[in-house]
C-alpha cells in the first residue's frame, strides 16, 4: 500500500513522499500550516520501480491523501499525467511502434 495524493485545485495525482506535522498551542494539528512532501512527475518506470522528477510540496489542506495498492496500471496513468503536462508546456512528444515516448524538446517559448 502507497498513499496517492490529490491536488484539490488541478486533479493532479501524486506519490507520497514524507508528512510535516505542525501542532499549534492546543497540542492538535494545524492542517493549514502542515506540509506534504510528493515525488514529482513519474519521469520512467519498470514494473512497480519508478522514478520521479524531484519532489513537490503542498499545504496538507490543499490535498487529499488516501491509501492505495502501488500497481502497473495507477504508473502508467501517472506516467500519462507528466506527458500531458509537457505537452501543455509546449513539448513535442511521439510514441515509437512499441509505444516509448520520445520528447523531442520545446515547440514554443
Amino acid at each position: 500500500m502507497i498513499s496517492l495524493v490529490t491536488v484539490k485545485a488541478t486533479g493532479k495525482r501524486y506519490l507520497l513522499k514524507d508528512r510535516v506535522t505542525i501542532v499549534n498551542e492546543n497540542y492538535t494539528i494545524d492542517p493549514d500550516r502542515s506540509k506534504v512532501v510528493v515525488w514529482g512527475e513519474l519521469a520512467s518506470f519498470r514494473g512497480l520501480s519508478s522514478k520521479h522528477t524531484g519532489t513537490k510540496t503542498f499545504i496538507e489542506s490543499a490535498v487529499d491523501v488516501v491509501k492505495v495498492e502501488k500497481t502497473v496500471t495507477l504508473l502508467r496513468e501517472l506516467f500519462e499525467q507528466g506527458v500531458v503536462d509537457l505537452r501543455d508546456r509546449g513539448f513535442l512528444i511521439s510514441r515509437t511502434r512499441k509505444g516509448n515516448v520520445k520528447i523531442h524538446g520545446r515547440t514554443m517559448p
